[in-house]
């Protein structure tokens, strides 16, 4: 488990364990329809505060092979359907928050570049039999690992629209 490659399931733990927690899981069971069809990006927006970190970290937990979510999932709505064991935990993630990267001082190009030599870092890390040759970016690691491993990735990107909320 690496700092943005198959994150566990701690944040979702925390969360689900909460005294305010709604169980939102509703939420893959629409994601779950989308794999491995041509529609199948997501934003999800919604005002500030009314917990897109928390479905990130949901998201994070149910498909990341970097950590056993089945137990954490079982009472809730996802665990219903159909689809709750084909897609539990069976996929690569890549989660980052878009916003920790961000400089006063940096172009957009800087901050691309920091985002792409961080999240290298980690595959290389994570990933050091599929990345030994020179990769000289994320998008070529995400293929390369692809084919080693035959696993999908799930890509979440938190705080997406910082450099226009914030820049």
């Amino acid at each position: 488990m690496g700092m943005y490659v198959d994150p566990g399931n701690e944040s979702f733990f925390e969360d689900c364990h909460s005294d305010i927690y709604v169980d939102k899981t509703g939420l893959l069971e629409v994601l779950n329809r989308s794999i491995g069809k041509s529609r199948h990006f997501f934003s999800v927006s919604r005002a500030r505060r009314f917990g897109k970190s928390m479905a990130a970290g949901m998201i994070d937990a149910f498909y990341s092979c970097g950590c056993d979510s089945r137990d954490l999932f079982s009472s809730f709505a996802i665990a219903q359907t159909g689809d709750y064991k084909k897609h539990i935990n069976q996929y690569h993630v890549l989660h980052f928050d878009a916003s920790s990267f961000l400089s006063p001082l940096a172009d957009v190009n800087t901050y691309i570049q920091r985002i792409d030599a961080a999240l290298l870092r980690d595959m290389k890390k994570h990933f050091p039999e599929s990345l030994e040759e020179y990769c000289p970016n994320a998008p070529e690691a995400l293929l390369r690992i692809y084919e080693a491993t035959n696993r999908k990735f799930i890509v979440i990107i938190d705080e997406w629209d910082c450099l226009i909320r914030d820049e």
